[in-house]
């Protein structure tokens, strides 16, 4: 049923296309909009509809397993040489997303995949699928991967992973399959051959230094005569010491003979009776003799004081000689102790990645998923509906808007902005 409005010519034109008013419509027009396009908005809203209700119907619902890693500061993040702890400390937030790296990279994927079968994985359905063909492993790797997700447990040190796929019991075998090869490559990228040979070959340089410089400290104490450095040291301090008390007496000694002497000399200047002449004489002779002893005594004593001097210089010099390879001994020993010990701990490490013990413990296998995510076939459909509604009402005003005719007297008064003066309806 149409309208037909006779309006007055009166006035000038306005408004835009469409039978709705510029400003907002009103209650009466928005149904009138609706009851004019009824039956096509029954045919959108049934094809919505149904396009929703298919489409619910022939997607296949998404299981998700879910898992739970505990990560802890095991073994694995202790330094290989030096300190027990590192310099920088680790953050359980960087180690959980260092794990999830590893967790979600490339290679285990690939591997997963080729554990559990490209084909078994993702079989081929529909025309669409064997018109395409089987998976190549970068396509189901790609697949795969958007399946997968992991998230950290803030706070913790809990690495919770969820991996979807249409079979639940698949979606259960491929997420354990995941973790196991997950649980090796951890320890792989750890823990390696390579690093415990590189560590045994140091270890045979640093035994072999020690043996050098152990064999250098004892040729120089043979060949210097270093035995007791303290002990040699002060005997040579004594006999020194012996040397110069001895030098002094024997000066003090010659100065008292030649006061002696020269007085011996004035008394001899003087008459005196031949007998005391000749004492004095006798005096005078023995007194030389001494005088030439307590030289010589002086002399051997100061000779013997250089030699001792020499030695006490020469002791100190092979002493800070020795100090050096005693260092250099210590220093040799402690890497070689330290290598030493790393070494067991990497041999201790390889028997433990053998029997498969990691700071990473599985908390969570996760079991068979029994319900889909996402919302059920209910929901869907109801959400279709509401879909489809909306879809049909917009349809309704695009279709009056782009319209050429009007659908009320009003709209036409305020689109012409003219007064209508006859409404005739017309039945088609």
């Amino acid at each position: 049923m149409d309208s037909l409005n006779v309006v007055d010519p009166r006035g000038p034109v306005r408004g835009g296309p469409g039978g709705l008013q510029e400003g907002a419509p009103g209650g009466r027009e928005v149904l009138t909009v609706l009851f004019k396009h009824m039956r096509r908005m029954v045919c959108v809203f049934a094809a919505v509809a149904a396009l929703v209700a298919v489409l619910s119907l022939v997607r296949r619902p998404a299981y998700e397993a879910q898992a739970s890693i505990l990560v802890e500061l095991g073994r694995e993040y202790r330094p290989e040489l030096g300190q027990e702890r590192p310099l920088m400390p680790v953050t359980p937030e960087e180690v959980l997303n260092s794990e999830a790296q590893v967790l979600t990279s490339e290679n285990l994927i690939r591997d997963a995949i080729e554990a559990l079968g490209a084909r078994r994985l993702y079989p081929v359905r529909g025309l669409l699928g064997r018109l395409r063909g089987t998976l190549n492993l970068a396509e189901a790797a790609r697949r795969f991967r958007k399946d997968l997700s992991t998230a950290p447990v803030k706070r913790s040190s809990v690495l919770h992973v969820k991996f979807k796929h249409g079979d639940p019991a698949i979606a259960a075998e491929a997420l354990h399959v995941l973790l196991d090869l997950y649980k090796q490559r951890h320890l792989e990228i750890v823990f390696n051959d390579t690093t415990l040979r590189f560590l045994q070959g140091r270890l045979r340089e640093y035994e072999e230094k020690l043996k050098g410089s152990e064999q250098r400290w004892e040729a120089f104490r043979q060949g210097r005569g270093v035995f007791d450095y303290p002990e040699q040291m002060n005997q040579l301090l004594r006999q020194r010491a012996d040397l110069t008390t001895s030098y002094r007496q024997a000066g003090v000694e010659l100065g008292e003979i030649q006061r002696r002497l020269q007085s011996l000399a004035g008394a001899l200047q003087l008459s005196r009776p031949l007998e005391v002449q000749g004492e004095l004489q006798k005096d005078r002779i023995r007194l030389r003799g001494e005088s030439q002893s307590r030289r010589s005594r002086m002399a051997d004593v100061s000779r013997l004081l250089g030699e001792v001097d020499q030695q006490i210089r020469e002791m100190d010099q092979n002493q800070t000689q020795l100090a050096a390879l005693r260092r250099e001994v210590t220093d040799d020993e402690k890497n070689h102790q330290m290598y030493k010990a790393k070494v067991e701990e990497m041999r201790l490490s390889s028997d433990m990645n053998q029997h498969r013990i990691s700071n990473v413990n599985v908390i969570d296998e996760g079991a068979v998923p029994t319900r889909p995510t996402g919302p059920g076939l209910g929901l869907r459909l109801a959400i279709g509906a509401a879909l489809a509604l909306l879809s049909a009402v917009i349809y309704a005003f695009a279709a009056e808007l782009t319209g050429q005719g009007m659908s009320t007297p009003e709209a036409a008064e305020k689109r012409l902005n003219l007064p209508v003066l006859v409404s005739v309806k017309r039945y088609s």
